[in-house]
């Protein structure tokens, strides 16, 4: 079996074992200095946990071992669900990002847009004032100035039609 959890004792002598001939003959397993790669209860290579835990006045050691096998068969689950989650969390986080970066530049452009036309003499052509940020504040300045410009502009033509009709005259 490539997993084992047992019970054992300040001396080594395993007390609980769910093969109980273990208990029976007295079977002693010599505890490792660190957690990590150890000789198993089997004399075998394995991965070694162990916890120490009080019962009454005796000190006992919960001991788990498992085969390198097995342990690199789990590694290699949670490396694979690790992976799973980066690649979901960054396309959510590149969706995310992409929908916002679409709210904020969408209305640049468009203003972008509007200047190219207002450059071209269309002062018809206004942006968008939806919204509430410094975006629509800058569109509605925009539109204010461009109003201005054609209320000025009409002004000039209405007075060069009056001087060039005084002049006629």
């Amino acid at each position: 079996d490539d997993e084992d959890v047992f019970f054992v004792s300040e001396d080594g002598l395993i007390i609980a074992h769910r093969n109980p001939s273990l208990v029976i003959r007295g079977q002693t397993f010599t505890l490792p200095e660190a957690d990590g790669a150890s000789t198993g209860l089997n004399g075998d290579r394995v991965i070694v946990a162990t916890r120490t835990t009080q019962l009454a006045n005796q000190k006992l050691f919960i001991v788990a071992q498992t085969s390198f096998e097995n342990a690199n068969l789990i590694a290699r689950e949670l490396l694979t669900i690790a992976t799973i989650i980066i690649f979901a969390t960054l396309a959510i986080a590149i969706v995310v990002v992409s929908l916002v970066a679409n709210q904020l530049v969408r209305p640049i452009i468009q203003m972008s847009r509007v200047a190219q036309a207002v450059e071209k003499g269309d002062l018809s052509a206004r942006t968008d004032e939806k919204g509430k940020g410094e975006i629509a504040a800058l569109g509605y300045s925009f539109n204010q100035m461009t109003d201005k410009l054609q209320k000025t502009l009409d002004n000039l033509r209405a007075n060069e039609a009056r001087l060039a009709a005084t002049i006629q005259v």
